[in-house]
């Protein structure tokens, strides 16, 4: 019997009875234990549990539990299901919070060095982007005392992504890059996919179109290695490579004959998984293509088909996008008062905390609409820092054997 196919959840359907046994007799304790030794890895790797895992988790009542091990443990198990695959950065961050707290008193910097470069990600997937940095800065710092390069390099892609979207793209590139040269340097084959995603999403960013390409095709290399490989635990991470790498195949703006066809597998294998912060890109990139076929009624469903799941989730930086293609929509119809409020709409989202601290890409689009429709632009808040704590100094690719 295969890894995977140990866990699949008709595979471990006793193990979930046991478990609700312990939480119906409120000995949660024994039930954290039981999870960790039963569950855990077959909830956490297989495909079909994403929020599966979330469910049986909150079922578990934190505060009664002995120890803070044992606490920190669920309350980041729980962030991270919400937030990495569940599509609910939202309700992942209260979790997270509470986690770092309790392994910050404790001086658990194990946990609290996992935990923040996730967290960072979430708090930047809301538009909170002064929180994310400062997080994800004293999550390297922490690392950095520890020298566990692993996760160093982990909470550098996650940083680097965070400079990307406020248009940092020298400070991005190499935080990413020093990311890559970890992973490269430790053999974590998945996690240099993931890499090479986000390197491939930055570069479309940035209109680099062939390094889009490049860094798209390697991950897609990576993700169809670890796919294929049916000893390789963890399936959700392949996929979601998969997935990334697809849609980043499709440069936006350059749609060839196969680009719809990439985009609806993209969209299908994200949906598999219910890894909603790629299947909201793929909405997107397939109402563009529809746009520029001038098929807008189309365009105009795929972009419904995004609004729901952006907002339970409250993924500012997406509905952003998703109302400035609204508004070119709007402009090909010659409705100039609701593509109007469209990118108004796309303005506001993209500000969040304020310059630099704001969605630039999202901003700059929104701006330029405007601009050409003759309409008002909003002033551009700048971000007031003096309302939150100073965000550390910390040197992104410091002199030691990663620096080349």
């Amino acid at each position: 019997m295969t890894v995977r196919e140990k866990y699949k959840i008709s595979m471990i359907k006793t193990a979930i009875e046991n478990f609700q046994s312990l939480i119906d007799a409120e000995l949660f304790d024994e039930a954290v234990k039981y999870f960790r030794a039963h569950l855990e890895k077959p909830m956490l790797f297989g495909l079909e549990t994403s929020l599966v895992r979330a469910r049986l988790l909150e079922k578990i009542e934190v505060e009664k539990l002995s120890v803070n091990s044992d606490k920190t443990f669920v309350l980041y198990a729980l962030a991270l299901t919400l937030n990495l695959t569940g599509g609910y950065p939202n309700r992942a961050i209260p979790f997270y919070e509470q986690h770092d707290e309790i392994a910050e008193t404790s001086n658990d910097f194990n946990s609290l060095s996992q935990s923040l470069g996730h967290h960072a990600k979430a708090l930047r997937q809301i538009g909170k982007f002064f929180e994310s940095e400062k997080v994800a800065r004293k999550g390297l710092q922490i690392i950095r005392s520890q020298k566990d390069f692993l996760r160093e390099a982990v909470n550098l892609y996650w940083l680097g992504m965070g400079l990307a979207h406020r248009g940092e793209s020298n400070l991005s590139e190499i935080a990413l890059q020093r990311s890559l040269r970890i992973f490269r340097a430790k053999f974590a084959t998945q996690a240099e996919g993931v890499v090479n995603a986000f390197l491939a999403q930055r570069a479309l960013w940035l209109e680099d179109f062939d390094e889009a390409f490049r860094c798209a095709n390697r991950a897609l290399e990576i993700g169809e290695s670890l796919e294929k490989d049916s000893n390789h635990a963890d399936l959700h991470g392949a996929v979601k490579i998969l997935t990334a790498a697809t849609r980043m195949q499709v440069i936006e703006g350059i749609f060839k004959d196969e680009g719809e066809n990439l985009l609806l597998y993209a969209l299908k294998r994200a949906r598999e998984i219910e890894f909603t912060e790629e299947e909201l890109p793929a909405l997107r990139a397939l109402a563009l293509l529809e746009m520029q076929r001038e098929n807008f009624d189309e365009a105009r469903d795929y972009l419904n088909q995004s609004w729901e799941l952006a907002e339970r989730g409250e993924f500012l930086l997406y509905n952003a996008d998703s109302y400035n293609i609204l508004a070119q929509i709007e402009i090909a119809e010659n409705q100039r008062e609701k593509a109007i409020e469209a990118a108004q709409k796309a303005f506001d989202l993209s500000l969040c905390d304020g310059v630099p601290f704001a969605y630039m890409r999202g901003l700059e689009d929104s701006k330029s609409i405007l601009e050409t429709l003759g309409a008002i632009v909003p002033d551009i808040k700048i971000c007031d820092e003096m309302g939150y704590e100073k965000i550390s100094e910390t040197e992104i690719n410091p002199d030691d054997e990663f620096a080349n």
